[in-house]
């Protein structure tokens, strides 16, 4: 639902003020009077508008939880990208993994969790569908609780194919930052998950 409410300069009326309104249903004199400040109003630009929206999704994102703010900003990024994945069956945490384990060769899992900062749970589950689909391959280590992951060769084409749909959500999320917004952010955000667990 929205409201406009009408907020007028010093000392002026609303064109919608209930009293002009009234006047207008008695005399000539104080139609033209209404309709003399109506257009003053009009002409100078006194008249302001503010919306009130009272839907979810225009209500205020601002916080002062760090936390909250890195959240929201998460999940909405991560839904553009989703979208686009979504094509070719994959998911943003996906092809984050598949892209880590194509620049960093074999990984110990637990390597790779901290790439990611996820959960080791977290990650198991993330890396199920990909270990169904052949995209990756893990084995044991000396230490038998120890698993290292590879990119296979299909892994490796499907990264491939995701690719144009990385790009999009990239071109995507340009469209909507400044690009000194864009950069910074890509600087910002690795420091910030560097230095978060010594906080």
């Amino acid at each position: 639902m929205k409201k406009c409410v009408h907020v007028c300069g010093r000392g002026g009326h609303s064109v919608a003020d209930p009293q002009v309104e009234q006047r207008k249903e008695g005399t000539g004199k104080h139609v033209r009077r209404g309709e003399e400040i109506g257009r003053a109003l009009v002409l100078r630009h006194l008249h302001a508008y503010t919306w009130y929206m009272e839907d979810e999704n225009s209500k205020s994102v601002r916080t002062r939880c760090l936390s909250l703010a890195l959240r929201q900003a998460s999940r909405a990024v991560s839904r553009v990208y989703d979208e686009e994945m979504r094509e070719i069956g994959l998911r943003t945490t996906q092809y984050s993994i598949l892209t880590l384990l194509s620049r960093n060769g074999e990984l110990r899992q637990r390597e790779l969790a901290e790439l990611t900062v996820h959960e080791q749970t977290t990650l198991t589950r993330n890396l199920r569908p990909l270990l169904d689909a052949g995209w990756v391959t893990e084995r044991s280590g000396q230490d038998r609780r120890e698993k290292w992951l590879t990119l296979t060769p299909r892994g490796l084409a499907k990264l491939k194919q995701a690719r144009p749909s990385w790009e999009r959500a990239q071109k995507r999320m340009r469209a909507c930052l400044s690009e000194e917004i864009f950069q910074n952010l890509l600087a910002v955000l690795p420091e910030v998950a560097r230095q978060a667990p010594e906080a």
